[in-house]
């Protein structure tokens, strides 16, 4: 395990409907759903240090006592308002802010699950990331000389098993580090790890992806700059 400090900010709400209306995975009741994507994220988190910024939107009794049963094991912050989806985005986005210069933060949406090795794999790919990303490229344009080195690091956590089929594949680096490999990808959801220098500086743009829960825009904005051949 490195030295390396985690700010996870984990943003949770227990109303039944989805915004999009979808049903919920596994057709689980929305707090049956939180506990056990909590729970994965908690025991992954026990490898590294951290800490647990809470971003609540209208929580229920049962779900504020829920966290609170983690206090004694993590560090915890739990803050809960009616803020709506939109805003509990840009409230999360505002907590990462507080995590402090050169942090690394993960915003977490609340129905994501976690393998136990998931953080240690993460904190071994950071710690070793230069060595990772030494590499010469078979095939040269444009975009392989860059030094992928001192590139800003967005780091999704899910790796869809869809994206390897034919019909969804699309040109990417594939990159080899010592626990697992790690695939370039174009776009992702409001559940990424990012260091706190690169959300101050494109922060304008995570604000404005939380209008109408846009990731869309977030991916278009921050992932499509780089394609290689």
């Amino acid at each position: 395990m490195s030295n390396r400090h985690y700010t996870v900010v984990f943003r949770a709400c227990d109303i039944v409907n989805a915004v999009n209306n979808n049903p919920r995975p596994f057709n689980l009741d929305k707090r049956t759903l939180i506990k056990l994507c909590f729970n994965s994220l908690a025991e992954s988190l026990e490898s590294v240090d951290h800490t647990i910024r809470i971003v609540g939107d209208k929580l229920s009794d049962e779900m504020m006592d829920f966290f609170a049963s983690y206090s004694s094991r993590h560090s915890i912050k739990l803050t809960n308002g009616s803020y709506g989806n939109d805003e509990s985005i840009r409230h999360s986005f505002k907590a990462g802010l507080e995590a402090g210069d050169d942090a690394w933060v993960y915003f977490c949406e609340d129905d994501y699950l976690h393998v136990p090795h998931c953080m240690s794999m993460i904190d071994d790919f950071l710690e070793h990331k230069d060595d990772v990303f030494s590499y010469r490229p078979r095939i040269y344009n444009p975009h392989s000389w860059r030094d992928l080195r001192t590139a800003d690091i967005v780091i999704h956590p899910p790796d869809y098993p869809d994206r390897y089929a034919v019909k969804y594949r699309k040109p990417s680096y594939i990159f080899q580090s010592s626990l697992c490999h790690w695939r370039q990808v174009q776009s992702t959801t409001f559940t990424f790890m990012l260091n706190t220098s690169f959300l101050k500086k494109r922060y304008s743009t995570f604000v404005n992806s939380a209008h109408r829960a846009n990731d869309h825009y977030l991916s278009r904005k921050l992932y499509t700059t780089f394609i290689p051949v």
